[in-house]
């Protein structure tokens, strides 16, 4: 069976999951500025990383939601919480950095990295997984020149791929 056909009674059966009813989603961005940017640029890429962080987050709860936890509670946190330490809970924490560029391309890097947060009675509190970040390139002359919407897909492929490594 592949991976797109876990259904929920088998992630819940893997020890990271058993007996996990609910889910939070914590997206964290961390952006880059070079020394030449003037604060109309800076201003505009930290508007574009809140859409980026509100895209993030979606996808991210949409891939959870299609992996057989449609029955679980599924919450986007704007920060984590002591609930991690929770035996019923699992936090999914999406690492987000942003980088401008200008060479060799001109446009944004976008670096994700997702981690499971899960109680482990037999491990040091808050024990976690994690993925290895994935890239994404979106190439404009000027932040206000990305275009989200006209690359959903590659975030979509990138959260699923992230999230894959973690529902298993």
């Amino acid at each position: 069976m592949n991976k797109l056909q876990i259904t929920r009674v088998e992630l819940t059966l893997t020890p990271e999951w058993v007996g996990v009813d609910t889910v939070s989603v914590v997206c964290r961005i961390n952006k880059e500025f070079g020394d030449e940017f003037v604060s109309s640029i800076k201003n505009d890429l930290d508007y574009l990383s809140e859409d980026i962080r509100t895209l993030i987050c979606s996808l991210t709860n949409n891939v959870i939601m299609a992996n057989g936890f449609s029955k679980m509670k599924v919450q986007i946190k704007s920060r984590v919480d002591s609930e991690l330490l929770e035996k019923n809970h699992a936090g999914v924490m999406m690492d987000i950095s942003l980088e401008w560029r200008k060479e060799p391309f001109k446009g944004i890097v976008i670096a994700i990295a997702s981690h499971l947060f899960r109680y482990n009675p037999e491990a040091p509190a808050g024990a976690f997984f994690r993925s290895q970040p994935g890239i994404l390139l979106i190439a404009g002359d000027r932040p206000q020149d990305i275009n989200l919407d006209a690359n959903v897909d590659m975030f979509k492929t990138l959260i699923k791929s992230q999230m894959d490594n973690i529902l298993q």
